[in-house]
This record gives structure tokens, C-alpha cells and sequence, in this order.
């Protein structure tokens, strides 16, 4: 993995939260080279509620990054297959994700002050929060879901 050409950007992550490294990686691989994503930043966010046995420090890398250089950043979550997810996973990630300053200054429409209103159409200002979970299975397969803070009407059914 070291000499692989993104190690260098990823080496502070990877090394600061060992058990994300494999996801971390993979995805970011995955957006950059297969995907074609532009401008995949590592960021970390940290919060004791995400402090445990295997993360002590609390700290959980995730990636912004441009699907296309017009669009808004999108936030995408690496997670193992073999990582329990929960209402509560979500609540809490959210939450640290909101509070995170990188998401701040790319989202400033999502600050806690911010209303959190929908509205029909496609992703802007106006939609709540929403983060890419980039699920990795054992064969290196990674499947991306997008999760909305709330309840949100879905965008392609017609009223």
C-alpha cells in the first residue's frame, strides 16, 4: 500500500484511524481512478461519540469530493462491510459531520442556525444534510448509498 501513488495523500489518515484504513483507501482509489471524481480531499471528523475499543481517539476519516467540477462537494463515508450500522450510527455521524468545519465552510446553509427545510428538486441550499456511506465488501466492491438527515422526499417520483 505504501507505494501506491495516493498513499501520500491518505498517510495521515490511514495511520491516525488503522481500522477505516482499508475502506479509506479503497474508496478513495475507486472515486479518483475508476470514477473519475474530481478534487477527493481526506478530511477527519472527531467526536467521543465515535470513540470506541477499536477507535479510540474518536477520530473518523470521510472524503469530499466533486462528482463533477460544477456540482456542489459531496461527503462519502468509507465503512467496512463488517461495520454495524444503526439509527444511532447515523444520528451521531451526522451530527459530528454537521458540526465538522470543512463541511461548514462547503455546506454553510447546514450550520446548526440554518433551517432544515426540503425542497423538490434536485440537491442545493435548501436540502438537509446528506452523506454517501461507500460500503467495501470483502472482494474489494464498493457500493455507494446516499442517506439524508430526516425523512426526505425522493427527487424522481413524480407528484
Amino acid at each position: 500500500m505504501e507505494d501506491h501513488p495516493s498513499y501520500q495523500t491518505l498517510e495521515p489518515f490511514l495511520l491516525s484511524s488503522p481500522t477505516y484504513a482499508g475502506p479509506l483507501f479503497i474508496v478513495y482509489n475507486d472515486l479518483t481512478l475508476s470514477q473519475k471524481w474530481h478534487t477527493v480531499t481526506p478530511l477527519a471528523m472527531q467526536s467521543s461519540d465515535i470513540a470506541s475499543s477499536s477507535n479510540p481517539t474518536g477520530t473518523r476519516p470521510f472524503l469530499m469530493a466533486y462528482r463533477k467540477e460544477e456540482e456542489r462537494p459531496r461527503v462519502i463515508v468509507p465503512i467496512s462491510l463488517s461495520e454495524s450500522l444503526s439509527p444511532k450510527w447515523f444520528r451521531t455521524h451526522f451530527s459530528t459531520l454537521l458540526s465538522n468545519p470543512s463541511y461548514l465552510s462547503a455546506f454553510p446553509s447546514h450550520s446548526s442556525t440554518a433551517s432544515e427545510s426540503t425542497a423538490p428538486g434536485v440537491e442545493g441550499e435548501t436540502d438537509p444534510p446528506v452523506m454517501y456511506t461507500a460500503i467495501v465488501g470483502k472482494d474489494s466492491s464498493v457500493v455507494y448509498y446516499r442517506v439524508a438527515k430526516g425523512i426526505e422526499k425522493p427527487h424522481d417520483v413524480p407528484e
